[in-house]
């Protein structure tokens, strides 16, 4: 079954009133669920624009939708010691009735962890540090007392109560592409989730690296989901492409041509083009696909595809 879901950034300046029309559009509309991004800020360049907090908006919106499934893509590890983290998705996933997919990532971002004092440290101590609080989240959940003592964290005693709704645990979404990052996925994930520019080759190459993962570990490689988020640049017309590119443009303060050149790998075209250009992914594997439609807050590209692009697709699969 090809699933999709829906990408908001509130980092981008997207005042909670957007968020709520996009993700009640989504879930009308037929999308599996609503992705929130998890930052500060994305740009010091921008100040001015504003960032709710994820895992507060991803709650609010609980209270607003019935059937959506609800994440942050992805949480950063750095910014929640893991036991408050279990909590938290605990928390939203009783008061959502189970709809909770808990995506976690070891962050990217320097500038918003100086900015905020939290330290930004070498890529191997920061997967070591997502590995543990794995551990730790995944042991919260099914209802051990935990007492731990890792490199980073220590527990004494430990519990999460009330426990999620999801048995045994809401899903986990690990996001990235590294090797070592890709080991720890195969221990611990659910779902594997790439990034938005990874093109067809690379990602063949990274399935094959966490496919390796498992047979050392021992996991059936089936088992883990396989995730993509992807821009979709959509028209009705091809003449409308130039126009979704220059509003993408604006909302993210490029000009036309940075913006053309920044993006890779993208989704693009009428409907029909869409779909055709979505089957390779999906004879790679990918059986989720995140949508990211880098038109601001206009519901016109979520319609388009939503009501041409996942049927088709849906259908064909």
């Amino acid at each position: 079954m090809i699933r999709f879901g829906l990408h908001i950034e509130p980092d981008y300046g997207y005042e909670y009133q957007t968020i709520r029309k996009m993700a009640l559009e989504a879930e009308e509309i037929g999308f599996d669920s609503v992705w929130l991004s998890d930052h500060f800020f994305i740009e010091r360049a921008h100040p001015e624009k504003s960032a709710l907090e994820c895992w507060t908006t991803l709650t609010a919106l609980a209270l607003e939708t019935k059937r959506i499934h609800l994440g942050p893509n992805v949480s950063c590890v750095s910014f929640r010691h893991p036991a408050m983290l279990a909590r938290i998705a605990a928390s939203l996933d009783v008061m959502s009735k189970g709809r909770v997919e808990f995506g976690i990532g070891a962050g990217w971002n320097q500038d918003e962890h100086d900015a905020f004092g939290i330290p930004f440290e070498k890529p191997s101590k920061r997967i070591q540090k997502l590995a543990e609080a794995l551990e730790i989240i995944k042991r919260l959940w099914t209802g051990e007392i935990v007492s731990f003592e890792g490199r980073t964290y220590r527990l004494n005693g430990a519990f999460c109560l009330p426990k999620p709704v999801q048995k045994p645990h809401p899903p986990i979404w690990v996001g990235g592409k590294g090797d070592k990052l890709l080991r720890v996925a195969a221990q611990f994930a659910d779902y594997t989730n790439f990034d938005f520019q990874v093109p067809l080759e690379d990602c063949r190459e990274r399935l094959k690296v966490l496919k390796n993962h498992c047979a050392n570990i021992g996991r059936n490689y089936d088992e883990i989901g396989k995730s993509l988020p992807i821009y979709v640049f959509i028209s009705e017309h091809p003449e409308g492409l130039d126009e979704v590119f220059r509003i993408g443009a604006k909302w993210r303060g490029f000009t036309f041509e940075q913006y053309k050149a920044l993006v890779k790998s993208p989704i693009l075209g009428t409907p029909e083009e869409c779909v055709q250009q979505m089957y390779p992914w999906i004879d790679l594997g990918i059986r989720y696909f995140i949508i990211y439609f880098p038109n601001g807050p206009e519901l016109e590209p979520l319609r388009l595809f939503g009501e041409h692009v996942m049927p088709e697709i849906k259908k064909a699969a």
